[in-house]
């Protein structure tokens, strides 16, 4: 069944001390076990893929301005290709941008957002809509 949903939200507070980034993972099938005993893995997972429909990001700081990328990783463990869908966005105290994707991300690819880090403390809030798709269950072809 295909949901509908806030896939994720979070409030983040930028310092000068380290990078922070706010991200969505898409969930990947998983292995099961049933009584104790392994069931052939991914046999009974469910195989997800996400249309990512829209990213809210709101600068919620009353004085200070910042900056973010919002990039898209692919789930490849030995070489993840990372694609930035925008560079230095800049971001007005007390203001909104919003983003329509509507992207389509398999199992676990991975969709940041990052912030600069600068001098000042800024306090950002970021949301993610979009469609988790159940494509089918069972082994992978």
């Amino acid at each position: 069944m295909d949901k509908y949903k806030v896939l994720h939200n979070e409030s983040i507070t930028t310092s000068a001390s380290a990078t922070v980034s706010s991200l969505y993972t898409v969930p990947v099938a998983s292995s099961t076990t049933v009584g104790g005993v392994e069931v052939a893995p991914l046999s009974v997972s469910r195989k997800t893929q996400t249309l990512l429909t829209t990213i809210f990001v709101c600068n919620t700081d009353a004085a200070d301005s910042g900056t973010f990328d919002i990039k898209v990783s692919s789930y490849d463990a030995s070489s993840p290709v990372v694609t930035k869908l925008y560079n230095g966005v800049y971001l007005y105290s007390g203001n909104t941008v919003e983003f329509g994707l509507n992207l389509t991300l398999k199992a676990g690819d991975i969709v940041t957002v990052e912030f600069d880090i600068d001098a000042s403390t800024v306090t950002y809030d970021v949301t993610m809509f979009g469609i988790e798709m159940i494509t089918g269950s069972g082994p992978d072809a």
